[in-house]
């Protein structure tokens, strides 16, 4: 159960969040619903007795015309201001205040470990927080104005019906205070119904992607996969039902008897009964006070209601404002150093004593033992059957993840003493499972914005292009480097091969600023031929760089000054091309298997 404490905490962090943002807009916004408030008042009791009472007992008409022309000025006034504020004013407060909230959670996935996407737990926290926070804070400024609004009506009518009849706001009172305490109870069991669909909504959602995306259209068209993934998606379905049945009897029976039971029996039945008998049979107070406190009542009731409704969602705005302030205040577990050491430009030595490293969720380790000692410029290959390890190492030279044994230098120092933003600065990278981005080739190359009076950049890009092997498709796109990729939002968008795609991934690494190449199998998708001239060539264009190449496929590996072979996690061969061939180990027969394809490059 959530502390009051914890409710208001929350609440006034997203409000404060509010007034940092767009102050203007909030001070605006509470002032024009205080004004609403009022105008609930004028016409929720006083105007109603005046008309009544002058009509039936003629009281003079003065004060009726008075306060009638009054209201009419002020109902028009606020209203008039009601439209500028929420129709053009809002709308643009309203996308600043969002956007703020939005790039804040975008730089905190940013920095966030890369090893969180391995744990399910936080990835459905991160995923519940990304999907819950746009309009969130405008919701918490819309029910704080709501509050104040509520307050200010219901303080006014409650004090005219306090001096008119008093039985009146004793009916609201036990009415309201009844339902407040089913809006809560109504509240938790819809928030725990969402935090059991969630998980089900996202594997429901994953099927519904995998059928309609591209990239799986092959696949389920020439297998028999289609066939799990609806069964996976149909008990998605079926669970998600259970969920809603597990819930649906104790909301309807709330529902009810917060719709019904304490509201239209109470308030529009019984007391309906007892004034009209005080004005009817008794003469105790008048028409005007009779239609005046009926309808005080019925006005007071409904903004008890919305008081009450504001102040449950509040504590239902805890329960998503704990979670994103949880998500925001996570601390990286991969700590940066205090006093980061300087990035040196060139290329240096890189030395790994004894690393081993164990994800989260295994028990065995994926790397055991590693030893390797890169030179500045050397080119090496790490080589061995998929599962081996090899990504996993390179993960750990990136720094996405902290080796849990042994040690990790660079020029002599642990990679744990630099900038982590600086120290992978120095790594160009071609990811095997790279992804383009729905912009211009020149941006998927850059991986940055570049404008039409960027030449230096677009030099740099061309170059980049070429050195990838680019160079002949580039002079044959209409719109050159300001080809758009992919489709996502245009039917002109330009779809490579996965060759061709591959050479753009290759180029980001060329055009990134570095010491250090790292091209993890970055010609799989090229036959062994041509993988190893555009291997051969790459290095020569990178002669000046340290270069580590990531492979199954060995086309290259006569190319490099240094191969390891890994298995199992664990480096067992090293050496030279023709050191390994000599040892003839697994290396030797490895290569062997293969060299019917490329002994003829």
């Amino acid at each position: 159960m959530a502390k009051r404490g914890d409710v208001l905490r929350n609440n006034l962090f997203m409000l404060r969040y509010v007034f940092r943002i767009v102050p203007l807009y909030a001070v605006v916004h509470l002032i024009m619903q205080a004004l609403f408030g009022l105008f609930d008042v004028m016409w929720g009791v006083l105007l109603i007795k005046l008309v009544v009472d002058a009509v039936t007992v003629h009281h003079s008409v003065v004060p009726v015309l008075l306060a009638a022309g009054g209201y009419l000025i002020y109902g028009a006034t606020i209203q008039t201001a009601a439209g500028y504020v929420y129709e053009m004013f809002a709308p643009i407060q309203l996308q600043k205040l969002n956007k703020a909230m939005q790039t804040e959670l975008y730089g905190k996935a940013i920095r966030m470990d890369y090893a969180r996407y391995n744990d399910p737990e936080y990835y459905n926290q991160f995923v519940w927080a990304a999907s819950q926070t746009e309009g969130k804070a405008a919701d918490v400024l819309d029910q704080t104005a709501e509050l104040l609004k509520s307050t200010i009506t219901v303080a006014g009518i409650a004090g005219t019906l306090l001096v008119l009849n008093p039985l009146g706001v004793a009916v609201v009172i036990i009415g309201l205070a009844a339902r407040f305490g089913i809006t809560i109870l109504s509240n938790k069991a819809e928030f725990k119904s969402e935090l059991e669909l969630k998980p089900l909504e996202r594997k429901k959602n994953y099927t519904s992607r995998v059928f309609y995306l591209p990239d799986y259209a092959k696949e389920l068209r020439t297998s028999r996969i289609a066939a799990p993934l609806m069964d996976d998606y149909r008990q998605a379905n079926a669970a998600m039902q259970q969920v809603v049945r597990k819930y649906a009897p104790r909301l309807i029976l709330l529902r009810i008897l917060n719709g019904f039971v304490f509201r239209t029996l109470l308030m529009d039945g019984i007391y309906f009964a007892i004034t009209a008998y005080q004005v009817i049979v008794q003469h105790s107070i008048t028409y005007g006070t009779f239609a005046a406190v009926t309808n005080g009542v019925w006005t007071l009731g409904w903004s008890l209601n919305n008081l009450i409704d504001t102040v449950t969602k509040f504590q239902k705005n805890n329960l998503y404002i704990r979670q994103l302030r949880s998500f925001l205040n996570d601390k990286p577990q991969m700590e940066e150093p205090l006093q980061p050491c300087e990035m040196p430009r060139s290329p240096k030595e890189i030395r790994l004593s004894n690393v081993s490293f164990t994800y989260g969720n295994n028990d065995a380790p994926t790397l055991r033992g590693i030893d390797m000692c890169i030179k500045p410029k050397e080119k090496i290959a790490i080589v061995g059957y998929n599962g081996a390890g090899k990504s996993t190492l390179i993960k750990l030279l990136l720094r996405l993840y902290d080796a849990s044994d042994g040690d990790i230098r660079y020029d002599g120092r642990s990679i744990r003493d630099y900038r982590s933003e600086d120290y992978r600065g120095q790594f160009g990278v071609a990811f095997q499972d790279f992804q383009l981005f729905a912009a211009s080739l020149a941006e998927n190359v850059w991986m940055d914005r570049v404008g039409d009076e960027d030449t230096e950049r677009q030099n740099v890009i061309i170059e980049a292009l070429r050195k990838a092997d680019f160079a002949g498709r580039l002079s044959s796109l209409n719109q050159g480097l300001k080809t758009e990729l992919t489709r996502e939002f245009s039917d002109k968008g330009q779809i490579f091969s996965g060759g061709e795609a591959q050479k753009i991934a290759i180029a980001r690494a060329f055009a990134k600023p570095c010491s250090v190449l790292i091209l993890d199998e970055p010609s799989s998708a090229l036959d062994p031929i041509s993988e190893y001239n555009l291997n051969r060539a790459m290095l020569e264009a990178a002669e000046d760089k340290t270069v580590i190449f990531i492979s199954h496929r060995l086309s290259t590996t006569r190319l490099a000054d240094r191969i390891y072979m890994m298995e199992r996690g664990e480096i067992i061969e090293s050496g030279s091309h023709e050191e390994l061939m000599q040892l003839d180990g697994s290396y030797a027969k490895l290569f062997r298997l293969q060299a019917g394809h490329y002994l003829s490059a």
